[in-house]
């Protein structure tokens, strides 16, 4: 087998001399890398849910369709 045809066939599988030389991450290294993760996540959710709730509710208006409430919410809310 020549080596292009090796390198094809190992082209989807994970490789260790990527990893060679690596040092491995100290608790610290993970948990700060962790919680950057969480970070990017939850600005990326905060980015997205209140526009996504706005068109929503625009489409619900719409289409005619009630508005879902929970069941606190529609303790305060009086229907006229």
């Amino acid at each position: 087998m020549g080596s292009s045809a090796a390198a094809a066939a190992g082209a989807g599988e994970d490789s260790d001399d990527d990893l060679e030389g690596a040092e491995p991450l100290s608790d610290t290294q993970i948990g700060v890398r962790a919680a950057a993760g969480m970070a990017g996540g939850l600005a990326v959710c905060a980015a997205f849910s209140d526009p996504l709730v706005d068109s929503l509710s625009h489409l619900s208006q719409v289409r005619g369709l009630a508005p879902v409430l929970s069941r606190n919410q529609r303790d305060c809310v009086t229907w006229a």
